[in-house]
């Protein structure tokens, strides 16, 4: 069993409770211009389980603004909006 997990933190005291339950947790972020930034991986350390949303996502590069804007570039990122 499989639960997906995003959209808003979630803790690890919850993220621990599903994984004892004998369900993988596939925590991931994004945003809506570039859907799939980062997720976990199957074999992660506990730690990377528990307290972070993984690592970039095969083929997507992230990098941090001055102001701690986060700056991702991958093959599903929005290329732009209509009549922008």
């Amino acid at each position: 069993k499989t639960v997906g997990l995003g959209g808003s933190t979630v803790s690890a005291t919850v993220t621990r409770r599903l994984t004892d339950l004998g369900m993988f947790v596939f925590r991931s972020y994004g945003s809506t211009e570039h859907p799939s930034i980062t997720g976990s991986r199957p074999g992660a350390s506990e730690d990377k389980r528990l307290y972070t949303d993984g690592d970039a996502r095969p083929g997507v590069e992230i990098r941090f603004g001055p102001d701690g804007e986060i700056i991702s570039r991958g093959p599903d990122l929005c290329l732009g909006y209509t009549d922008d």
